[in-house]
C-alpha cells in the first residue's frame, strides 16, 4: 500500500539523521583515448549532485529488504543510508572523495554483515559513483568509439561504462573478471542531475532496485 506524503517526509528526515553530513565538489576524473585527448568520464550523478532519495528493494540470496535509500554528497564525500519503512536501519556507509581510502561502513544489519555482501556493496557503489582515486596507480582509463569508457585494474579486472554521447549519462556499467561479468549496473529516466531508476545485479545472488522519489 502506498505511503502518505507526510510519512515519506518523516522517513527522509530519519535517513538524513543517521548520517554525518559534511558540501559538494565536481569530479575531475578524465579518460584518455588513443590520441591522448582528455575527455570527461561519463557519470550516473552530476558533479554538483547533493542528495537523492529512492524507494529501494534489495534481494540477498533469496531474502528481501525494502525501504528508502538516501544518497547525500558533501565535500566530495557520498553518504549512503538504507532504512526500512518503519525506520529500521539496514546499512550506513561512506564513499570517500578522490583518495585511496576504502569505503567506510558505519553500520550493517547482521543479514548484510557478510563478506560477499559487503564486497558487492563496495563494488556497486564504487561503480555507481565512479570511485577510482586519482592517486591510485592500479587504475587506468580508456575511451572507446565515443560511447564507452573502460576502467582497467591491474590483475585483469575491468569495468565498462556505456553512455550517451550527447549528455554523458551512463546507460549501463559492467564489471568483468575472468570470462563473465560479475556486476551489472543499469540506469534510466534521467532528470537534471541523476537517474530515476537504477538496478544493480550480481548474477542471481544479489540485486538492488531503486526508484526515485520526487521532491
Amino acid at each position: 500500500m502506498a505511503m502518505s506524503k507526510p510519512k515519506w517526509i518523516y522517513l527522509f528526515v530519519l535517513l538524513a539523521g543517521v548520517m554525518i553530513l559534511p558540501g559538494c565538489s565536481a569530479s575531475k576524473k578524465t579518460a584518455v583515448n588513443e590520441s591522448k585527448v582528455k575527455v570527461a568520464l561519463p557519470r550516473f550523478f552530476a558533479p554538483n549532485f547533493k542528495k537523492a532519495l529512492y524507494k529501494a528493494d534489495m534481494k540477498i540470496y533469496g531474502r528481501e529488504l525494502s525501504g528508502l535509500m538516501l544518497f547525500k554528497k558533501s565535500n566530495g564525500v557520498v553518504r549512503v543510508a538504507f532504512i526500512s519503512e518503519i525506520g529500521l536501519k539496514y546499512f550506513n556507509l561512506e564513499i570517500p572523495a578522490g583518495d585511496t581510502a576504502a569505503i567506510k561502513f558505519y553500520y550493517l544489519i547482521d543479514m548484510i554483515n557478510r563478506k560477499p555482501v559487503i564486497k558487492m556493496l563496495e563494488t556497486s557503489f564504487r561503480i555507481l559513483f565512479l570511485h577510482y582515486p586519482d592517486s591510485e596507480k592500479n587504475y587506468s582509463f580508456e575511451c572507446h568509439d565515443g560511447w564507452m569508457v573502460s576502467v582497467l585494474k591491474n590483475g585483469g579486472e575491468k569495468v565498462n561504462y556505456s553512455y550517451q554521447q550527447n549528455s554523458g549519462w551512463v546507460d549501463s556499467a559492467r564489471q568483468y573478471g575472468w570470462f563473465k561479468p560479475k556486476i551489472r549496473v543499469e540506469a534510466s529516466d534521467y532528470g537534471v542531475q541523476y537517474p530515476s531508476k537504477i538496478q544493480v545485479r550480481l548474477k542471481k545472488k544479489m540485486e538492488i532496485n531503486l526508484v526515485l522519489i520526487n521532491d
